[in-house]
């Protein structure tokens, strides 16, 4: 569920093998120091904080219920 959901609403971006490859090369840049960290963190998170801005629109139910035939085993117990 957590997967599907990132998919959706990241996925364009952050959840893509390329972006995931350059973040790890430019974090190896920056592990070497050749590159500062700073620019490299303002660099991805400003696209970020926007994309969690837009998570105000997404319905609560959407990310909090899956339809299942499992029983909770901490629930009360159903005498109808």
């Amino acid at each position: 569920m957590t997967t599907d959901f990132l998919a959706r609403y990241f996925g364009d971006h952050f959840m893509d093998y390329k972006f995931t490859s350059d973040m790890e090369s430019h974090l190896d840049e920056v592990g070497r120091g050749r590159a500062a960290y700073r620019p490299m963190v303002e660099e991805f998170y400003g696209p970020l904080q926007d994309r969690l801005a837009q998570g105000n629109e997404v319905p609560k139910e959407e990310i909090t219920t899956e339809a299942t035939d499992q029983v909770c085993p901490t629930a009360a117990p159903r005498w109808w």
